[in-house]
C-alpha cells in the first residue's frame, strides 16, 4: 500500500489589515490629541489674607526663630522646659509650636538637648512668625 503525503501548503499571514488598523489609530490619536505646553517651573504658594497669629495655647511650649524656648509666654531655658514638662500629666501629648523660620538643625539640637521629652508623645506644629 502506497501512501502519498501531500506537502502542507504554507499560509501567508495577511498583515495588511493589521497595518491599516494601527495606521488609523495613529492618525486618530494625532488628530484628536492636544499638545500641551510645559507647565510653569515656578510654584506660586497660596497667601493668607488673615495675618493674625494665635498664640500657643497654655498646654504647649514654643520655639521661636532664634531657637529660644517659650513657656507660658516667657523665654525659658532647658531647666524651665523640663519643669513645665514634669508638670504635665503622663500620657498627654506635648505640643511644640515651632516658628517656620527656625532652621531644622537648630530645632533638632533643641529637641535633643531636652532630655525630659524622652518617652513622651510630641506634636510639632509650625507657625509663621509675625515679621517676614
Amino acid at each position: 500500500m502506497k501512501i502519498n503525503f501531500k506537502p502542507k501548503q504554507r499560509r501567508e499571514l495577511d498583515l495588511i489589515g493589521l497595518i491599516n488598523a494601527v495606521f488609523l489609530l495613529l492618525v486618530f490619536f494625532v488628530v484628536t490629541g492636544t499638545i500641551q505646553t510645559r507647565a510653569p517651573s515656578g510654584i506660586e504658594l497660596a497667601a493668607s489674607e488673615d495675618g493674625a497669629l494665635r498664640p500657643a495655647p497654655p498646654n504647649a511650649i514654643a520655639l521661636n526663630s532664634q531657637g529660644e524656648w517659650i513657656v507660658e509666654g516667657v523665654i525659658a531655658g532647658p531647666e524651665g522646659v523640663a519643669a513645665w514638662i514634669a508638670g504635665q500629666e503622663d500620657g498627654a501629648a506635648i505640643e511644640i509650636w515651632v516658628d517656620s523660620h527656625l532652621e531644622a538643625m537648630l530645632f533638632q539640637e533643641r529637641i535633643r538637648d531636652t532630655q525630659s521629652l524622652a518617652g513622651r508623645i510630641i506634636k510639632v506644629i509650625t507657625m509663621r512668625s509675625r515679621t517676614q
